[in-house]
C-alpha cells in the first residue's frame, strides 16, 4: 500500500499503473512491474502487489504522453545521464532499456533511483 502526499504524484502514479494494467504489462525490459490491486482518490492511496527482484517501482515523478520540457535539451539530458549512470553501475543499460520501453506506453520515467529499480544483483557495483 502506498499513500502519497501530493495529489500530482498520486495521479500520475495511479495513471501509470492503470495504463500498464490495461495494456497487460507485467514486465518492462525484464523488470517486474507490480500489478495495481486498488486505489482511493480521496486517500491518495495505491495498493499494488508485492514483486520480487528484478523490479521497477515508483511512477510518482513521470510525465504522461508528452515528454518533459527539457527532453530535447542536449546539455540537460547529458547532465541527467552523467548523474544517474554511476548510481546503477553495470545495470545502467538496463535502466535505459526500461525507460525506452515505458515510453512506448507514453510514460516518461525521469527519476530512476536504485531503491526503485532492483535488478536482483547480489553485489552492488555502483560508486555509492
Amino acid at each position: 500500500m502506498k499513500i502519497l502526499y501530493r495529489n500530482q504524484n498520486y495521479s500520475v502514479e495511479r495513471d501509470c499503473y492503470l495504463r500498464l494494467r490495461d495494456a497487460g504489462v507485467q514486465k518492462v525490459a525484464h523488470l517486474a512491474v507490480p500489478r495495481l490491486v486498488d486505489f482511493d482518490d480521496v486517500l491518495l492511496a495505491i495498493e499494488i502487489e508485492i514483486v520480487q527482484p528484478p523490479y521497477l517501482l515508483d511512477f510518482g515523478k513521470v510525465y504522461l504522453d508528452d515528454p518533459p520540457p527539457y527532453w530535447d535539451d542536449v546539455q540537460l539530458m547529458a547532465n541527467f545521464y552523467e548523474e544517474k549512470a554511476p548510481l546503477f553501475g553495470r545495470n545502467w543499460p538496463r535502466v535505459l532499456k526500461a525507460m525506452a520501453s515505458l515510453r512506448l506506453h507514453g510514460i516518461y520515467y525521469v527519476d530512476p533511483r536504485p531503491q526503485n529499480n532492483d535488478f536482483g544483483d547480489e553485489e552492488d557495483d555502483s560508486e555509492l
